[in-house]
């Protein structure tokens, strides 16, 4: 079950892991659909499993990849409004590594995982990151310069 709690006034409380993947040219994102905005691969994390392990799962899940965890990059307090609800959510943004020879660090233009059309996936240079709408969107600025040690990030779209 995953960690999200849905109250009465339209409040959502989301626990979220996401993943840093670069091939060292270029980023992965990925969008839903029918959205305007970009944001980092991941997924919810599911109730007794650790983030560490439900990244590796979401990845698995969505695109068939085993990875390797490098380190935690943040944790991100981030609160926002999304298709009239208002989120707190809490995410670990981890580096990650691909294995050798992934059939993801091949592809050039859009493409789906294996969930099917739900998700739209794109690897982006760092300077077509500069023009995209990345939510949150303090993370345009922060993945152009990946900290050495994690950090604590406190961010409101309010």
């Amino acid at each position: 079950m995953d960690i999200t709690y849905y109250n009465n006034d339209k409040t959502v409380f989301n626990y979220r892991t996401c993943a840093v993947i670069t091939d060292d040219k270029r980023m992965l994102l990925h969008k839903g659909k029918n959205d305007d905005f970009w944001t980092l691969v991941g997924g919810r994390v599911q109730m007794l499993e650790s983030s560490e392990a439900a990244i590796k799962r979401e990845i698995k899940e969505e695109l068939g990849e085993t990875v390797e965890i490098n380190g935690l990059l943040w944790t991100l307090e981030n609160f926002f409004k999304l298709k009239g609800n208002s989120f707190h959510e809490l995410s670990t943004i981890y580096s990650v590594s691909l294995t050798k020879g992934s059939w993801l660090l091949n592809q050039k233009t859009s493409f789906n995982g294996l969930e099917g059309e739900r998700l739209i996936y794109k690897w982006f240079t760092v300077n077509e990151l500069k023009e995209l709408n990345i939510k949150p969107s303090f993370l345009k600025e922060r993945l152009m310069c990946l900290p050495n040690s994690p950090s604590h990030i406190i961010y409101s779209e309010y």
